[in-house]
């Protein structure tokens, strides 16, 4: 069974998901800001993820209550990945499930 935590991760994995907390949030690869950007992806701003060149089938589980992932989040990402790959989609309702739950 894979087991996953974001201990397991760098710090800017963590970013990502606190990155999407903002008033405009988008799907991206990590800003590293203007200059890193120029460095790490010859553009001043990071790429968007194009959620819709995944061709594998896709689960998507979150929690109602999830600190790291909101509902409006996780929806989106199942608008973006279009019918074609989205396998199954599941709210889990307990107020005790959170991100670290499923793991």
């Amino acid at each position: 069974m894979f087991v996953h935590t974001i201990a397991d991760n760098e710090s800017t994995t963590y970013s990502k998901f606190t990155l999407m907390d903002n008033l405009e949030p988008k799907f991206q690869e990590y800003d590293y800001g203007c200059l890193g950007n120029l460095r790490q992806y010859n553009s001043m701003e990071s790429p968007l993820y194009t959620l819709t060149t995944n061709f594998v089938e896709t689960i998507v589980m979150y929690g109602a209550n999830d600190y790291l992932v909101q509902p409006i989040y996780a929806q989106r990402v199942i608008r973006e990945l279009g019918i074609v790959n989205l396998g199954f989609t599941k709210q889990v309702d307990d107020p005790e499930f959170s991100h670290m739950d499923f793991t």
